[in-house]
């Protein structure tokens, strides 16, 4: 499995607000390959816990393009800081793709 950052590097998302973020993976795969099959974490740095219950439904694909939906109101401690992982498949291979969550005050 490959683990690669994402850019911009942090999403931020408002404790009051859901938001959709769009993971470009085209510069992460080979021309031709199709990216399927994504998932979604959030974790607590800090409590080192999981926050499912911040993302929103499933991710979904189009193209190269992997969206997430976030809720922020599961994320209500500012000074903790979360970590995003989406899983995807490309062709025969298992990437991830990192970034973190801003939550601001």
């Amino acid at each position: 499995m490959t683990l690669l950052f994402s850019i911009p590097p942090v999403i931020e998302v408002g404790t009051g607000e859901q938001k959709p973020f769009a993971y470009d993976m085209s510069n992460a795969i080979a021309q031709g390959d199709i990216v399927s099959q994504p998932s979604a974490t959030v974790f607590d740095e800090n409590q080192q816990v999981f926050v499912p219950s911040a993302i929103v439904g499933q991710p979904s694909v189009a193209g190269n393009l992997v969206t997430v939906w976030f809720d922020g109101a599961p994320l209500q401690e500012s000074t903790n800081r979360y970590r995003v992982v989406v899983t995807f498949t490309a062709n025969s291979k298992i990437l991830q793709r990192a970034s973190w969550i801003s939550v601001p005050f």
